[in-house]
């Protein structure tokens, strides 16, 4: 992780010096969107005031550090505080999504909480309009992700992780867990096979690189895409990848005849 941010800090430092007029955006998913986070909070105390975007951003520290983040970047903490603020002035948004469990994880009991700035898409499948977007307040609001974890925030300073240590919590979590899983009443924290599916549908999928093309038939036909292209009046594009093969081929034909033509 520490290789992982060194190289991340390296390329903005010397851009930052090199166009310091320019905005400084952050952008991450996942795993991404930790590193992100991490760095947002390095780079804004050189004073280069990042603006960041996350996409199912874990959890990444307890009640102290995101009451840090939620002063330091501007967030609302209170639900009812800043009603009439522009959403839009916040440098931090969080993007999360109904049924995604990353942003749930590590649980509550461990003392990991959410700070707040987030964005709340709630149709589980693409693509999402502004309707479908909600724009939290603070990190504790129930018609965000919070709403999906129980046991937030009333377990956040039980700190199990601090007084147990990393195998009493997971000594006392696993058990609870096969028992929910028994009786078929899975937190959505643990549903871990939404890793594959909300989780990833942030975005459109590319489709698997794999000869032949995608077995699972992702990537190339977006049905709601062409729709939202036509209703917009945009003309489809032309389909670069054979115009790009016709190309190659054309210049394999023209270098074979110069080949010819050099032998003769």
């Amino acid at each position: 992780m520490s290789n992982m941010f060194h190289g991340v800090r390296i390329a903005p430092y010397m851009l930052v010096a090199q166009y310091p007029e320019y905005e400084l955006h952050l952008v991450g998913h996942s795993l991404g969107a930790a590193v992100a986070a991490f760095a947002a909070l390095d780079f804004n105390a050189r004073q280069w005031q990042p603006w960041i975007t996350t996409f199912g951003e874990p959890r990444i520290g307890n009640a102290a550090t995101n009451k840090h983040i939620d002063s330091v970047f501007g967030l609302n903490e209170d639900p009812d505080a800043d009603a009439s603020r522009d959403q839009d002035t916040f440098r931090w948004r969080r993007v999360t999504r109904i049924n995604d469990p990353i942003p749930l994880l590590p649980p509550t009991e461990w003392g990991f909480g959410m700070h707040a700035g987030e964005i709340y898409i709630t149709k589980p499948s693409l693509s999402p309009s502004a309707d479908d977007l909600k724009h939290c307040k603070g990190a504790f609001d129930k018609r965000g992700i919070a709403g999906e974890d129980p046991s937030y925030p009333e377990k956040l300073e039980t700190a199990m992780l601090e007084s147990k240590g990393i195998w009493g919590a997971l000594k006392e979590s696993v058990p609870k867990l096969f028992a929910s899983m028994m009786r078929w009443d899975i937190s959505h924290r643990y549903r871990f096979w939404e890793v594959l599916i909300a989780h990833r549908d942030y975005f459109w999928r590319l489709g698997l690189c794999v000869p032949g093309g995608d077995p699972t038939g992702g990537g190339g036909h977006f049905p709601e895409l062409a729709e939202w292209r036509l209703e917009h009046g945009i003309k489809n594009t032309p389909d670069l990848k054979a115009e790009a093969s016709q190309e190659t081929n054309k210049k394999i034909e023209r270098e074979t005849e110069m080949d010819s033509q050099k032998e003769l």
